[in-house]
């Protein structure tokens, strides 16, 4: 008789309990805790924010009221475009990292020192 081996499972990333992140209205102040606390968030659901595609969809769901509203529209409205593959398209966010980039610097205080 055959020894018989236990199939090999690899275990599954557990999900981390990780707060909703606050809404983004445009505020210079809050662009870059919003950043961080959707990064928690992404970081305690690693299945689900596997790719960056995602990440960037929900931090744009989480986008309300007044200039970052219209920002994340003008975005949005943007990568309809280059999903439905008209001509001259531009792929908008290369990684999470360049939307990181593009909303900091839209909306972060370009004098922080100044400011303070």
């Amino acid at each position: 008789m055959l020894p018989q081996w236990a199939p090999v499972t690899t275990p599954t990333p557990k999900k981390v309990k990780v707060p909703t992140p606050d809404v983004f209205n445009g505020k210079r102040d809050k662009v870059e805790h919003f950043i961080q606390q959707c990064s928690l968030v992404f970081t305690g659901d690693p299945a689900n924010f596997a790719g960056h595609q995602n990440k960037i969809t929900y931090t744009l769901s989480l986008i309300h009221s007044g200039l970052a509203q219209e920002w994340a529209g003008l975005k949005l409205d943007e990568r309809t475009v280059v999903a439905n593959g008209q001509p001259g398209a531009v792929k908008l966010f290369s990684s999470w990292l360049d939307f990181c980039f593009q909303i900091e610097e839209h909306f972060s205080d370009l004098n922080k020192e100044e400011t303070a």
